[in-house]
């Protein structure tokens, strides 16, 4: 379940700093790059006390490759 949860918040990081780097784009603006900042710190964190969540298939939501 720690693994499920790890997943699920770094695919909202990682959708956060793609959005907000769009934004930064458009509307360059020094807050933006530390809000980023610090989202791409946090993914580091969580990747490193979660070294499988990206890996974890969550049931009914990632698909499953099945080699026969």
């Amino acid at each position: 379940d720690f693994d499920g949860s790890a997943k699920v918040a770094l695919i909202g990081i990682d959708r956060s700093i793609a959005a907000w780097g769009i934004i930064h784009n458009r509307l360059p603006n020094p807050g933006i790059q530390h809000i980023m900042t610090h989202l791409g710190r946090l993914r580091k964190t969580v990747e490193s006390d979660f070294p499988d969540a990206r890996s974890f298939i969550r049931p009914g939501f990632d698909r499953v490759e099945l080699n026969s």
